[in-house]
C-alpha cells in the first residue's frame, strides 16, 4: 500500500503545483547581469512583479546585498539602471 500511496502523493503534488510563466527580461545592456545575480535566489516573476522608481530599485539591490548578494559596484549601477528602464515606475 505505501509503494503505492506515495508515487500517487507526487503526482498530485505535481500536478497541484501552479505552472508560472518564465519571465524573458528584455534585451538590453544589464539583462545577463540581472538574471545571473537576481535569479541566484529568486524567480524572475518575483524581481519584476512591481515597478519601482531609481531609489526603490537601489534600495532593494542594497537589501539584497546586506542579505548576502555578491555585486561589485561596477553591478550595482548596471542593475539599477536596467531595472530602473524596464521596469521603472511609469510617468514620474
Amino acid at each position: 500500500m505505501k509503494r503505492i500511496f506515495l508515487p500517487l502523493a507526487l503526482v498530485a503534488l505535481v500536478a497541484a503545483t501552479p505552472k508560472v510563466k518564465p519571465v524573458k527580461l528584455p534585451k538590453g545592456p544589464g539583462r545577463d547581469l540581472v538574471q545571473a545575480k537576481c535569479s541566484l535566489c529568486h524567480v524572475m516573476q518575483v524581481v519584476v512583479a512591481k515597478p519601482k522608481s531609481e531609489d526603490q530599485w537601489a534600495q532593494s539591490v542594497d537589501q539584497m546585498i546586506s542579505r548576502g548578494a555578491k555585486v561589485s559596484d561596477a553591478e550595482y549601477e548596471v542593475i539599477v539602471g536596467y531595472m530602473t528602464k524596464h521596469y521603472g515606475v511609469k510617468g514620474r
